[in-house]
Parts: structure tokens; sequence; C-alpha cells
């Protein structure tokens, strides 16, 4: 034992696993970043390149592991262990990183791991990947020690043999012995080519990006994320240099204003009193009439076959209770799963032999019968039928969805967040992100009211419904009665303020993991074993969710209900008691479990528990009397060009594609395409229930009244992309926030990925020719990939990319600077860059560091 730790502080093992982790990590950043300059590039700046790593192995082998003895050499011998512990640490954290999510660690983020237990335990997940690493590089180092060190040593003593010749040579020195005149000049001249080649390289190559990110090697950027200063630096301070103002002339230099009609609050952003509002305490309140990017269809008609329900007093739907079930890390594509789809030819060509392709599509039907559904949307599998829904006969509830009836699918619905938090607040309070690292919407102002809000606003009307006797045919019996709002979810809300972010948005009554776990509760011990870092399954929380409805029909309440489910989220486990995992992807005989396949088979999971909490509201007697609202908070990526699986700093559109759906089996089935965000949950909402009759009089005249305030359309309504000229435009925040964010618009399909306080490159796609991104044009600035857009894109539609990609560049400015003011938020955008109290303490009890 004393001699292995005797051998881990010799001078030789130390340096050599210096530079063996060093470079390791630096070969895996280059090969990360293969197709960011073309081959001719990167072979002529390689030196430059890899000049950090030669001066990692100059200054270590000179400064830190010489092998004379002097009065400094135990701190140098100390310095040199920690510093070798460190990048062999870090390097290590890299590979495992990029073995986990195909992406790099971002330095800028590493000083949340500390204080951050959640974020711990989700890099703990990579743990395994991190110790092989590591182990790796200790037994590379250990078969090259000493003879790496002894080689280092002889080439620097040889370098600094022919100099000193030379320079005996100059001056004419005599001494006893001189090396090879002919090896010397040789050495001295190789050398001084090299330096003075690199020394050209340096000075020549461009000072843009990739160039200067390519160089980057550890220990010098985890050193250097401490002094770092972004690419596009002014996103990360609290507050602009400068006033942002909207482009107006650019943009609205030919709308018209609208004027106040009824309820309506008018559109007139450029009148005195919209321009009086800003740098004045009054921004943080939203006016709709002030806001420059707001579109209206509140006085479009209502769609068709809703239209005709609405107006029947005998098919009108009833809606008593409202369940709005966030779908966490779901794709669009998977709900339902489709038959022909990119994911269905992923799976298939996994198998690179598979006798019966009829078996493998018979597990792929079974994964989401009830996202099909409620959906209304075919799995493409003509030749099954659905006899069974996992496992049993189908419940007759489920004949009652079909093609006429069903709800309100949006099959063009993206997240306004990709991070469950920013997303959760769009969809309850109809707002749009923070975009700052992490959930610091708790320190800021929720600029509009959220559901429960709303609820309790209603409540405070006095009882004007008149007695039964008294009420017109086909008035509900309830519309007296409080709403009671109730969040619930199976893990904790302990990670990234949740508890705190709950209060904000009016939730009084939270069922949590906490609840499961105290002795007092009523259906306390759990019945199953936690089934990741979170918590416990959902299936936990299903008894409190019967209780809560049984009660509310018991003493005539109305109950807004708010689930999250956890089990598709990351390390992607289904409980054990389930039993039911299926290998959809073929399985590598040495290696682990693929992580699509297990997301896969969290899906069909989350599918049974969506079917079991139906099955709930219909023995309770209430399925006909509740809008359950389902949306995914972000999507994930498992199949792009980079292998990535992650949504940290990923704006790749699968993790912003996420369903969007109403669901009532008393509302006729309408499909809609329209691209929208979570935020047009809250006005769909109130017009449903103005619509079905739903409300007293005195809160009808109150949603009246709200739905005008907030910035999203209602999806009962036609839709209206583009009024006058003007685009309906949607900006999303990237995990964690403040990195990184993406711009669209409902009137085109062009997609900007724009670096925030980040240095990351710029990224246009077009999702309607290609909806994988598989082709996306990058840039560094902005004229940079404008003129790759030109190149790519031709005649007028080259034209219409590059100026839809100048406004979006505009707007993106002036939103990220906007949503600071409308929730009064100025602190840095990085979580690193803020004091110790904002990072890591005041409210927020723990970080969630959500690699995925």
């Amino acid at each position: 034992m004393l001699d292995f730790f005797s051998f881990l502080w010799d001078t030789k093992f130390q340096f050599t696993l210096l530079i063996v982790s060093s470079f390791s990590s630096k070969l895996l950043h280059l090969y990360s970043h293969r197709i960011s300059l073309p081959l001719i590039l990167t072979t002529l700046y390689l030196p430059t390149f890899l000049l950090p790593d030669a001066i990692l192995v100059v200054l270590s082998k000179t400064l830190l592991f010489r092998q004379d003895r002097s009065k400094l050499e135990v701190p140098r011998r100390i310095f040199g262990a920690l510093l070798t512990l460190i990048t062999a640490s870090a390097s290590a954290a890299q590979v495992s990183f990029y073995l986990e999510t195909g992406g790099e660690v971002q330095w800028l983020a590493a000083g949340n791991f500390a204080n951050d237990p959640a974020g711990m335990k989700l890099l703990m997940s990579g743990f395994p990947k991190f110790a092989l690493a590591l182990l790796c590089f200790v037994g590379i180092s250990w078969l090259l020690t000493p003879r790496y060190y002894d080689f280092v040593d002889r080439v620097f003593g040889g370098i600094a043999s022919a100099f000193k010749a030379l320079r005996q040579v100059v001056f004419r020195k005599n001494v006893g012995y001189r090396p090879s005149r002919r090896r010397t000049l040789l050495t001295v001249l190789a050398v001084l080519a090299a330096v003075g080649a690199c020394a050209v390289l340096q000075v020549v190559r461009p000072t843009t990006q990739p160039y200067a990110h390519m160089s980057g090697s550890l220990p010098f950027t985890l050193f250097g994320s401490l002094l770092f200063n972004a690419r596009n630096s002014e996103f990360c301070l609290p507050r602009p240099p400068n006033p942002v103002g909207f482009p107006f002339e650019q943009l609205l230099a030919n709308a018209s204003w609208e004027q106040p009609v009824g309820n309506f609050a008018g559109w007139m952003p450029q009148s005195a009193k919209c321009i009086a509002r800003n740098g004045t305490d009054n921004l943080k309140f939203y006016d709709p009439s002030c806001d420059p990017l707001r579109v209206s269809n509140l006085d479009q008609d209502i769609l068709g076959s809703l239209g005709d329900a609405f107006a029947n007093d005998e098919k009108r739907p009833s809606i008593k209770h409202v369940v709005v079930l966030t779908l966490e890390s779901t794709r669009k594509d998977i709900f339902p799963f489709k038959k022909e789809s990119r994911i269905h030819d992923i799976i298939q060509e996994s198998w690179s032999r598979f006798d019966d392709m009829h078996e493998l599509d018979e597990k792929l039907f079974e994964m989401t019968p009830i996202a099909s559904l409620l959906t209304g949307e075919s799995m493409g599998f003509a030749d099954l039928a659905i006899d069974e829904v996992h496992g049993a006969a189908p419940a007759k509830w489920t004949d009652r969805f079909n093609e006429s009836f069903g709800g309100i699918n949006v099959q063009g619905a993206y997240t306004g967040a990709g991070y469950t938090f920013k997303s959760l607040v769009g969809g309850h309070c109809g707002v749009e992100p923070l975009p700052v690292d992490f959930t610091e919407e708790v320190k800021g102002h929720i600029y509009q009211p959220c559901i429960p809000h709303i609820l309790d606003l209603f409540n405070k009307h006095p009882n004007e419904t008149a007695p039964k006797e008294e009420r017109d045919a086909g008035e509900k019996d309830f519309l007296s009665s409080d709403w009671e709002s109730v969040i619930v979810q199976s893990i904790t809300d302990q990670f990234d303020s949740q508890d705190i972010l709950d209060d904000h948005m009016g939730f009084r009554k939270a069922i949590m993991k906490s609840t499961l776990l105290n002795s007092s509760s009523k259906y306390y011990p759990p019945k199953q074993p936690e089934s990741n870092y979170f918590g416990f399954p959902e299936t936990e929380v299903l008894p409190y969710m019967r209780d809560l409805f049984t009660d509310a029909e018991a003493r005539n309440k109305r109950l807004f209900l708010s689930h999250i489910t956890s089990s598709t989220h990351h390390p992607y486990s289904t409980p054990k008691q389930w039993g039911k995992d299926e290998d959809y992807m073929a399985r590598n005989r040495w290696g682990a479990e693929d992580s699509f396949n297990a997301y896969l088979n969290t899906v069909k999971y989350q599918d049974e528990w969506i079917y079991t909490i139906f099955n709930m509201l219909e023995e309770v007697g209430v399925l006909d009397e509740t809008l359950v609202v389902l949306v995914g908070d972000h999507g994930m990526t498992f199949d792009t060009i980079d292998g990535s699986t992650s949504t940290f700093e990923n704006g790749h559109v699968n993790n912003f594609r996420v369903p969007l759906l109403f669901v009532h089996p008393n509302l006729p089935r309408v499909q809609l395409t329209a691209k929208t965000t979570s935020i047009s949950i809250i006005p769909t909402l109130l017009d449903l229930l103005i619509q079905t009759h739903s409300l007293d009089a005195p809160a009808i005249e109150t949603a009246q009244q709200l739905i005008q305030q907030y910035q999203g359309q209602s999806l009962i309504r036609t839709f209206v992309p583009e009024k006058d000229g003007r685009q309906l435009w949607y900006f999303g925040v990237i995990n964690p926030g403040g990195s990184v964010m993406v711009i669209s618009s409902a009137a085109t399909s062009y997609r900007l990925v724009f670096p925030l306080c980040s240095s990351s490159e710029l990224r246009f796609t077009d999702v309607a020719k290609d909806p994988a991104e598989e082709h996306a044009i990058e840039g560094w600035t902005i004229e940079k990939l404008v003129k790759k857009v030109k190149k790519d894109m031709k005649g007028e539609e080259g034209e219409a990319a590059v100026e839809w990609i100048q406004k979006a560049e505009m707007l993106g400015r002036w939103w990220f600077w906007e949503q600071r003011e409308r929730w009064d938020y100025h602190l840095a955008a990085k979580g690193t860059d803020r004091s110790a109290k904002n990072a890591g303490g005041g409210e927020r009890k723990k970080h969630w560091w959500e690699t995925r």
C-alpha cells in the first residue's frame, strides 16, 4: 500500500498523468468540433489548436515537475499534485459527460456543482463512466511512467544543449566538449521554425469563433472560466449597457393602430401612453396594448364544429373540474408513436437481424395507445387493432373518444423553455420565460395572473347563482361552487426552489414526495421504492388524487389539479414492480442498455399512467365534467447528427416540439396544425369556460376581461399567425436559461438558435424542408450566417430567409431585455456570475442542474 501511494506521489507519474488526461480531453474536444471547420483549415491551424498543450508540457515540466531539490520543492510538488488531480478529474468528467449526453461540459457552470446536491445526483448517474475514464488515464500513465517523462526530459535537454552549444559557438567560448555542429544547427532551426510557424499561424488565424474555442485545453479552460467573457457579453450583465428599443422602423413601419373596443384594450405600441411606460416601474405590469409583438385572435370566429356544440344546450360540454398534466421530457413525435416515422426507422435500423418485424411492430403499437386515443392521431399500424390497452380490455370510457369527439389536438405546439420549471410557469401563467439560468422566476414578478390566481378571483365573486328551480334549462348546478387548486407529484419539490415557485403560482395545497414520506399521511408508507433520484413512481399519488376528486364532489367544490410526471426524466427508470420493459432497440451484448430504449419504456409507462388517471376520473364519476390539458414541458433529443441526448444548451427542434391537447369526451374532435406554445393554454381555458357556460355571470364577465390581457391566442378560434404584415413571434430559452435562446414565428417554418451569455454559434434551420435539422446552417456572427444562407438558399427563398434572420436577431436582443423588465429581475444571466447569496442561498434551497 505504501508503495502504491509513493508511486502516486512520484513526480514522473504525476507529470505523465497531467499530460495524458489533458491531451485526451483535447482530442475529444477537437473531435466534437470536427465539422466546425473545413478539413483544410483544421489541418492548417492545428499547430495553434495544440499550442496550449505544448505550453502546458513546457511549463509543467520546467516549473512544477523538476527533479532538482530546492527550498520550494515541497510547495511545488503539492501544487503539481493538486493540478494533476484537478485536470485528470475534469478530463474524466469531460469524457463521461460526452458519453452520457453527446455534449461538452460547460465549465462556466461548473461552479454550480459544488453547492448543488441535485446536480451532483445527476452527475453521479455518469459516475461509472467517469471512474472508468479516470482509471484509464491512471493505467495509461502507469504504463508510460517513467518512459514518457524521461523522453520529454531528453528532448528538453537536447534542445537546451543545442542552444547552449550555439551560444558557445557564437561567443567563441572554449569548452571541452561540443556536440555535432550539424545536429546542433538542425535542432535549433527546427525549434525556431516550429515556433515561428506557430507564431505566424497564430497571428494570421481569424480572431472569430470557432478558432479560439477549438484551442481550449484543460486546465486552462477550467481556470479561464473564472475570468470568462462571453462573445455576447452584454447578455451576461444585469442591465443593458445601452438602452435597447424596439425596432419599430424595421418591423412595424406600415402597421396600423387598433382602437379599443369593448374588452379589447387596443393595440397602440407607439402611443404616448406606451412610450411613457418605458423606464418606469409600470413596465413590469404587462399591457397588451403596448406589446409591439402581440397578435390577438379574440375577434375571430369559434371553429365550426366547436361553435355548433357550444350553441346547442343539449350538446354543450360541461366543465366543472380542470386538470393540467405536464408531461416530463415528452417529445411530440412519440405522443403517439407512429410507424414509418424517423424514430421508427432508427429502431428498425438498430436490429441488424430481426426475423419478425411484425413482432417488433406489435411491441411498438402497444407503446402509446392512449396517446393515440386522446389525440385522435393514428399510429399507422393498419394491420393491428387495439384489443387490449396495457394488458387489459379497454375501459368503457374509451368508446367516447373517436373521430367525432375527444377534444382539441394541437399538432404544431412548441415549448417556451427547455427547462422544466420555466416551461411550467409558462403553461400555468401564460407568460414567457425569464432568460437567465435556473428558476430565478421566484425572485422576479410573475407579470400575469396564474390559473390558481384566476380561480381565486372567481371565488371572490358574490354568489349570484339563481336557485335551482329558477335556472335556465341546461344551466349547471356547480357554477356557484368555489375552486380549489392543488399541485400533485410523486417527486420532491425541493430542487431549484420549486416549492417557492408553486406558492408564487398560487398553489396553497401540494402533495409531494414529502407527503408520501410523512407518517401521518393517509396512505403512508409508500407501496413502492423510489424509482429515480427525484422520488417515487407516479402511481404512488393515485389514491391522493382520487381523494381530491371524491372530496370535491362531496363538498360541492370545483377542483383544479396540476400534475407533473417524472419517469420520463433521466435516468429513464420504470418501477421494478411494473415489469413490462421491452427491448425496442437491439441490445449490445457487452454494453449497457441504450438510453433511448430506456426512454421509450418510460414513455410506455407514462402512457399507462395517463390511462390510469382517466380510469380514476371515470370511476369517481367526473370524467364528463373534467377538462384535461396535456402538455409536454420540453422534448428530448436522441436522433441528432452529433449524437447529443440532452437539453443542456441544445436548441435542436426535438427538444422543443411537444404535445398539447385539450381533452374532454364531449368536445368535438379538432385537429389544429397551428404553430403555438403553452402561453395559449390560459386564453384557451378561459374561452372554453366562457363558451361552455361553465362560469356564473360575474365570473364570465371577469374572464372576458382577463382573456384580453394575455399574450397567447385562444385555440378554439381561427388562429392568426400574421396580421397586417406583423408575424406572431415566439421566443424560447434553452436549458439552463441564460446561455442560448431560440427564435421562431408562427408565420414561417424558420428557426434561429441565438447565443446569449455564451460563445456558441448561431444556427438557422427551415424545419419545413429539414424537419430533423440535419442540415443546419451555422455561423459565428450574424454576418457570416447570412452569407452562408445566401449561398445555400438561392433567389427569393434566400432573400426571404435573410430578411427573417435579420429581423429575428433584432427582436431577440430587444426581447431579452424586455423580459428582464417584465419580470423586474436585474441580476446576472449566469448562475456563476451572481453573488454567493443570489447564486446558492436566499430563496433557492437547491439547484436543479438539468443536464437532461
